[in-house]
């Protein structure tokens, strides 16, 4: 530390008996207080110490009271001198012995600094004059030192491994969740010797009555051996796959009704730590939930046998387990959200399927292929209550022209466009192309699928030169995403 300049006050502790070298100190920042223990100087020896076979005392200096003591008596006397410069023109070495008779307390950046002392001589006994303060603090003699000691220094073990293998003076033992000694311990659950399992959470924290929900367990002094545990949500065992110290994972049991109840862990091992496991560990605020999913709507009902139709399916509880799949017929949808309301997903390519019709369709006469719409929930599988089936139809595909190739800057005119199928899928926009630049504009179906109707849209705002549109057969690209066609066109 760098100081401006520097000033010390002896501190001293006035008893009948002359203690006259300080030994240790204590700082209590809580209480603002300085403890320091003297001795007696012990003469006839080659340096200066105390002596170690008189007693020795602990004063209490209050913090405000020493800071007044500097400002009344030191402070005001800085400053005052003529400085005087000036480069000494010998130098020496010197080794000199020194006892400490005056403290120093500053500090820095708005932290305080203190150094004490709490070392000792191991072989000296611990005096019975004891002093504990109401933050339970225990003020303990050895000799010519004083020691502070919390009661609550059971605290300091974050485990119960550290708890009941720390042998701890103070009598700690794994309570609950902490450690403590057996006195404070309030859950009736104290072990100095054993540890038993703990949950700390688990995932997923539902799922189907129907089981086989992977649900994974994390925390601590589960073992190593899988006979060696066993895992239950009320009554009903779930199978366990893996085991480690801290994870273990199994699968849940079918039940019959709807349960709502803690995730339970027994243990028994005495291999793998230098402490016994046993127990069981049944945290109330840790509950898994058998429960059902149901579906509400599925829209939309039909699609390109070239795929990607995005298919919406709302319901509840949804987002249950721990495993979700949907399948349109024997082809998989791609998941892309789930939450507890809402599946979507985007149909696969279905142009190698064979020509197949499952269930029922009014539209059954147009379809390629169809199937049932299936919502696969870990060990349940989900259908919608009006058991429609998806219709896969033909792709999309334009037979003639547009009918213009050319609009204005500021749009608004429409453009015609023949095929055959457009009804395969929901939505319809038209896409005008300049270089890296995409302009969409909606259009509308009429006559059963054979013809779009496009409002151009305005370009004034993105480009300032005329464009015009060429329509060759071969320019005219029809590209299916997220259930909507595209018309691309090149522009010139």
């Amino acid at each position: 530390m760098d100081y401006g300049s520097y000033e010390e006050m002896p501190i001293s502790c006035k008893t009948p008996a002359k203690y006259n070298i300080g030994i240790a100190a204590h700082y209590d920042v809580g209480r603002q207080q300085l403890y320091m223990t003297f001795g007696i100087r012990a003469y006839n020896v080659d340096h200066i110490q105390a002596d170690n076979t008189q007693s020795s005392v602990v004063c209490v200096y209050p913090i405000d009271e020493m800071i007044r003591k500097f400002e009344s008596e030191v402070f005001v006397k800085c400053f005052k001198g003529t400085p005087t410069w000036g480069t000494p023109s010998w130098q020496c070495n010197i080794t000199a012995c020194f006892a400490a008779s005056a403290i120093l307390v500053t500090s820095r950046r708005g932290t305080s600094y203190v150094k004490f002392d709490v070392s000792g001589d191991r072989n000296i006994p611990v005096s019975n004059e004891m002093v504990l303060d109401k933050h339970s603090n225990l003020y303990l003699l050895t000799g010519n030192r004083v020691s502070k000691l919390s009661m609550m220094s059971c605290k300091i073990h974050q485990t119960c491994g550290e708890c009941v293998t720390s042998h701890d003076p103070l009598g700690c033992g794994w309570c609950f969740d902490h450690c403590s000694t057996l006195i404070k311990c309030k859950h009736n659950m104290w072990h100095n010797c054993t540890c038993p399992p703990f949950v700390r959470y688990i995932s997923p924290a539902n799922g189907p009555l129907e089981g086989s929900t992977k649900l994974t367990i994390t925390g601590e002094n589960f073992g190593s051996i899988v006979d060696n545990d066993t895992v239950s949500i009320e009554s009903e065992p779930c199978l366990i796959i893996h085991v480690n110290d801290t994870r273990i994972t199994c699968w849940t049991s079918r039940v019959e009704l709807y349960v709502h109840a803690a995730v339970k862990v027994s243990v028994t091992d005495s291999t793998s730590k230098s402490y016994r496991i046993e127990g069981i560990s049944e945290q109330k605020n840790i509950l898994f939930e058998y429960t059902q999913a149901s579906i509400k709507t599925i829209f939309p009902m039909k699609g390109p046998l070239s795929g990607k139709t995005m298919l919406t399916i709302t319901g509840d509880k949804l987002g249950i387990g721990s495993n979700l799949s949907v399948k349109v017929g024997k082809t998989k949808c791609d998941i892309r959200t789930q939450t507890d309301t809402e599946i979507v997903c985007h149909t696969q390519s279905c142009e190698t399927c064979v020509l197949a019709f499952e269930g029922e369709n009014l539209e059954i006469t147009q379809c390629r292929h169809s199937g049932d719409i299936v919502v696969a929930i870990d060990g349940a599988a989900y259908q919608s209550l009006e058991y429609m089936t998806f219709c896969y139809m033909r792709n999309p595909e334009i037979i003639l022209p547009p009918s213009r190739n050319s609009t204005m800057m500021s749009g608004g005119l429409r453009i015609k466009i023949y095929g055959n199928w457009f009804d395969s899928v929901t939505n319809h926009s038209i896409m005008i192309s300049v270089g890296d630049v995409h302009i969409d504009s909606s259009c509308r179906m009429k006559y059963s699928g054979s013809m779009l109707i496009c409002l151009l849209p305005d370009l004034k705002k993105r480009f300032k030169q005329i464009c015009r549109v060429y329509s060759r057969s071969n320019d005219c690209i029809i590209r299916q995403q997220s259930s909507q066609i595209i018309h691309n066109h090149d522009l010139s």
